[in-house]
């Protein structure tokens, strides 16, 4: 692993000279998740992709009480987050409780391949590969659905999701089940696919929420806004 840095305006630990710097970006300066700013007390929040953490720490500072599942498969992303989780926990209080997830969000729960590209820990670009033979520069993760991750959850304030393309995969079977209703707020980042796909995804999200905005054409990706229906 690089050597590690706290970056002055987030608190974060990060690796310098990786895309690290984007992602706190992201957030700080451009808040492309569109976070309001107050988001309340006792806010649940799901994150899917949480790579090391941004956007738990971005809604600690817009909320009090936060409780966070964060869904990371990347073991060297991983070793950062629970540090920042832990920081934050111990920090201001806002983040009064977290669980992490190794595994990543897939069609069916099990075991995939990730595949991580020759430098390890350099976040971004990860992907899943599901069946056939094991690459080089690949590791094996575990895998959970969708229903699996949201079903112990009565209520869940905002749901976030940045997986690298396994988005349409995660929503592969769940078309007439309203698998988010109890999401009230959805982001994410969406990632180049065929129309099928993304056409297969927000059916899923529109037999619960209205899309308040997309950005970005399917076939490069972009950013994508949804709240619950009232």
């Amino acid at each position: 692993m690089s050597e590690l840095r706290r970056h002055r305006r987030s608190g974060l630990v990060y690796r310098p000279g990786t895309s690290d710097e984007l992602v706190i970006k992201e957030m700080w300066e451009e808040n492309v998740y569109r976070i309001p700013p107050s988001l309340g007390h006792d806010v649940f929040v799901v994150d899917c992709g949480a790579n090391i953490g941004a956007f738990t720490a971005y809604v600690c500072e817009h909320a009090d009480n936060v409780r966070a599942v964060c869904v990371e498969p990347d073991p060297w992303n991983r070793d950062i987050l629970v540090k920042n989780l832990e920081a934050l926990k111990q920090g201001t209080g806002a983040l009064q409780h977290y669980d992490v997830v190794p595994a990543a969000l897939w069609w069916e729960s099990g075991e995939g391949h990730m595949f991580i590209g020759s430098d390890k820990g350099e976040p971004g670009g990860a992907h899943l590969i599901r069946g056939g033979e094991r690459l080089a520069d690949s590791i094996s993760v575990d895998t959970i659905t969708l229903h699996d991750l949201l079903s112990p959850h009565a209520k869940i304030d905002v749901l976030k999701m940045d997986i690298e393309g396994g988005e349409y995969a995660a929503f592969h079977q769940y078309r007439g089940s309203r698998i988010l209703s109890a999401v009230d707020y959805f982001c994410m980042e969406y990632h180049s696919a065929d129309f099928s796909d993304y056409g297969r995804m927000i059916e899923c999200l529109l037999e619960t929420h209205e899309i308040a905005a997309a950005f970005g054409p399917i076939s490069s990706g972009g950013q994508l806004y949804a709240r619950r229906y009232r």
